[in-house]
C-alpha cells in the first residue's frame, strides 16, 4: 500500500519535472488508517534512458500501532459528546450542572499541549476527562457488557447508547475534518436532510434515542439536545493523542538525526486529513516536504487521501503496460515495533527481542530444564505495555538427536554454534527470533542430553491477534 502511495507522488513529481535524474531521495509515509497506524520508508531512484523510466523501490516497515487509527479518534469525541449530553439531562431533572469546558477538562493551552505530552505524558492531558466520562455513565450508561445478566430490555437501551453515540461522534469527526469552512456543528431530529448556514452545519438525525437514568429506571430520551460543538473543541479533545503518536514514531529517528534525510514526508489514510497530524509532524520536521492537501474546493468530493493508494496503482499498472517505466521494488527487513520478553527461573525479565530491530536478526534465549512443559513469552508494545502471552507447549519427546551443522544449515546465524556449545546436560535453551515473511516470531528450543545436541520443534507466533488489539466495541467503554 505505501509503494502504491509512492508511486502516485513520484509519477507527480515526473509530470512536473520534480525529479532530478539518477537522484536518490528517501521518501517517509505515515498512514493513519481506521484502527492502525503504520509509517513505511522508501529510497528510491529515477533515471531517464531515452525508452523508459527506469525506477528503483526500496521499501522497509519502519514502525507501526495496531492501537491506533481514526477510531481512537472517534471514541475521544464520542466521550466528549456523553459528557456534554449527560450534562444536558442532568440539568433537565433539576440536578446540579457542572458547567462542561474543554478548557476546564484539558486545561493545557494548545501551544504548550506538546511539551507538556513529552514531559508528563499522555495519560496526564486526558485525567479529568476520563474522570468526567466515569462520571456521565450514571446518567447516559454505555457499559453494556456489565449488563448482560440484566433485563433484556436494560441491556439493548445501553448497547444502543454506545453505538448510538459512536455514530454521532463518527459523522461529527468526518463533517468537521473534511469540509474545511465548517467551524461549529450539530444535530437535529427536525430537518430532512443536512443544512448549513455560513460556518454552522447542522446533521439531520432520523430518530433520537438515548436511554437516561431517572431514579434508578433507564428512560428512553427522544428530543435532540440543542447542542452545537466547535472546531476548536474537537481540535483539542484529539491534539494531545496525535501528537502522542507522532512522537512515538518519529522521535528516535529524530534524534539519531535520520529523520533529516527525508526529502518528502507523505500522510496517507483518513485520519491524517487533521491538521493536527501536520502540526505533530512542524515539532520534527521544520521546513520538509511534507504532502498533506486539504482544499477547500475538495471538500465536497471523495478525500484525496484515501483514493492516494488505488491511483497510484493503476497508474504503476498503466504505465508498465505502455512501457513508459520499468520499475525494480525490493522490500527490507522491516523494523518491528514489539518486545518480547521472558523471565528467568529466578524471576529477572529477560529481553528477547527488543522493539525496531529488524527482522531477520539474531535475538535472545532463554533456559530451562528439558523437562519444562510450558514456556511464556510476553509481547510488549512501544510503550512497554503488555500486549499478549504466548505459551509454548514443550514436549520432551519431540527433542531430536542432532549435530550442530544440521542446525546452522537450517537455521544459519540465528543459533550460533557458541550458543549451542554453552548448553548444559539437561537444559534446552529457547531461542527467539523474528520471522523473515512473516509478521511475528520464531521459537526454536535446542537441548543437550548428555553430550548429544537435541533439537526440538520450531513454533510461529503471530505478532498480531484480535485479543492484543483495542477493542472500541468489547462493552466496557
Amino acid at each position: 500500500e505505501g509503494t502504491a502511495v509512492l508511486y502516485n507522488t513520484i509519477a507527480n513529481q515526473l509530470e512536473r519535472g520534480g525529479i532530478e535524474d539518477r537522484t536518490e531521495y528517501e521518501a517517509l509515509i505515515i498512514d493513519c488508517g481506521g484502527g492502525t497506524t503504520d509509517v513505511s520508508s522508501c529510497i528510491f531512484k529515477v533515471e531517464d534512458s531515452t525508452v523508459a523510466y527506469k525506477i528503483d523501490i526500496c521499501t522497509s516497515y519502519e514502525n507501526g500501532d495496531t492501537n491506533f487509527g481514526g477510531s481512537n479518534l472517534t471514541y475521544r469525541i464520542m466521550q466528549y459528546m456523553k459528557i456534554v449530553f449527560a450534562d444536558y439531562y442532568r440539568q433537565s431533572y433539576g440536578h446540579n450542572r457542572q458547567r462542561i469546558d474543554i478548557d476546564k477538562m484539558i486545561d493545557i493551552p494548545a501551544t504548550d499541549l506538546f511539551r507538556h505530552v513529552d514531559e508528563h505524558g499522555v495519560g496526564d492531558v486526558y485525567e479529568t476527562l476520563e474522570q468526567r466520562y466515569a462520571e456521565a455513565e450514571s446518567v447516559i450508561p454505555t457499559r453494556f457488557k456489565e449488563y448482560e445478566t440484566r433485563m433484556r430490555d436494560d441491556y439493548r437501551r445501553v448497547r444502543g447508547n454506545y453505538h448510538f453515540l459512536w455514530d454521532l461522534a463518527e459523522r461529527l469527526k468526518t463533517e468537521f475534518f473534511r469540509r474545511t469552512a465548517m467551524l461549529r456543528g450539530g444535530f437535529s431530529t427536525g430537518v430532512s436532510s443536512e443544512w448549513e448556514e455560513g460556518e454552522l452545519r447542522i446533521s439531520a438525525v432520523e430518530r433520537w434515542s438515548l436511554a437516561v437514568r431517572e431514579q434508578e429506571r433507564l428512560v428512553e430520551r427522544e428530543e435532540c439536545p440543542p447542542i452545537v460543538f466547535t472546531i476548536r473543541e474537537i481540535t483539542q479533545l484529539v491534539r494531545a493523542d496525535i501528537y502522542d503518536v507522532v512522537r512515538q514514531f518519529l522521535d528516535e529517528l529524530y534524534q539519531d538525526g535520520r529523520l533529516q534525510r527525508y526529502s518528502i514526508i507523505k500522510l496517507t489514510g483518513q485520519s491524517c486529513r487533521i491538521d493536527v497530524f501536520r502540526e505533530a509532524l512542524k515539532e520534527f520536521v521544520p521546513g520538509k516536504s511534507i504532502e498533506f492537501r486539504q482544499k477547500t474546493e475538495e471538500s465536497g468530493r471523495v478525500p484525496e487521501l484515501k483514493l492516494a493508494c488505488l491511483r497510484g496503482a493503476i497508474r504503476y499498472l498503466t504505465a508498465s503496460k505502455a512501457g513508459y517505466i520499468e520499475a525494480s521494488v525490493t522490500n527490507e527487513a522491516a523494523a518491528v515495533p514489539y518486545a518480547v520478553t521472558a523471565f528467568t527461573h529466578s524471576g529477572r525479565e529477560r529481553t528477547l527481542m527488543s522493539s525496531l530491530e529488524r527482522t531477520g536478526g539474531t535475538h535472545g534465549t532463554i533456559s530451562r530444564p528439558i523437562g519444562a512443559t510450558e514456556v511464556e513469552f510476553h509481547l510488549k508494545g512501544l510503550d512497554g505495555a503488555q500486549r499478549h502471552t504466548y505459551v509454548y507447549q514443550n514436549r520432551e519427546e519431540s527433542f531430536k538427536p542432532v549435530l550442530y551443522e544440521e542446525i546452522a544449515a537450517s537455521y544459519g546465524a540465528i543459533i550460533p554454534q557458541d550458543e549451542t556449545d554453552s548448553i548444559a546436560n539437561g537444559e534446552a535453551k529457547f531461542f527467539v527470533s523474528a520471522g523473515n515473511s512473516r509478521w511475528g516470531f520464531e521459537v526454536v528450543p535446542v537441548a543437550r542430553i548428555g553430550s548429544q545436541l537435541q533439537l526440538g520443534k520450531k513454533r510461529f507466533f503471530a505478532f498480531e491477534k484480535d485479543a492484543s488489539e483495542l477493542d472500541f466495541f468489547d462493552g466496557m467503554k
